[in-house]
């Protein structure tokens, strides 16, 4: 009888080891997606701001679109698995008005909103028009956050 008790609490003693094992390989397994995706390397920095830079300065209204097309692209591609890689358009433009939900930075962010922006913008372009385009970095990553059209 005696042996019997000492092998239920040693069988005890493995199931709680066993459970709690299960639980740190569990929790672990959680956060394997939660990495800082504010981090760039250089590389991938400049890869990111290269799609933008040659469309900065004063460009026909043809350029403007192939920006929104590649725009367009790059919110499909991230969607919002990476907002970080997705730059705010501010725009100044007669029949177009920015809302907070197109916005990257905004808790209330839709890529389904940013998309319709960027599509509202690509039917207001006038292909003889010129205008100024503006790209700003973050402060933290020196990646394109934000677009400036005028």
């Amino acid at each position: 009888m005696e042996n019997a008790s000492k092998a239920l609490i040693i069988a005890g003693a493995i199931l709680i080891t066993l459970i709690i094992i299960g639980l740190g390989v569990a929790i672990l397994g959680s956060t394997e997606g939660a990495t800082d995706t504010t981090t760039f390397d250089a590389m991938q920095v400049s890869t990111f701001n290269n799609k933008f830079k040659p469309y900065e300065g004063t460009i026909a209204g043809t350029k403007l679109d192939a920006l929104m097309d590649i725009l367009l692209a790059n919110a499909r591609a991230e969607g919002n698995k990476n907002k970080v890689k997705i730059p705010e358009i501010d725009i100044t433009m007669d029949g177009i008005s920015v809302d907070n939900t197109a916005k990257p930075g905004e808790s209330n962010f839709s890529t389904d909103d940013y998309i319709a922006l960027i599509k509202n913008i690509k039917n207001n372009i006038k292909s003889a028009h010129r205008y100024e385009v503006t790209l700003h970095t973050s402060n933290t990553n020196d990646l394109v956050n934000k677009i400036t059209i005028k």
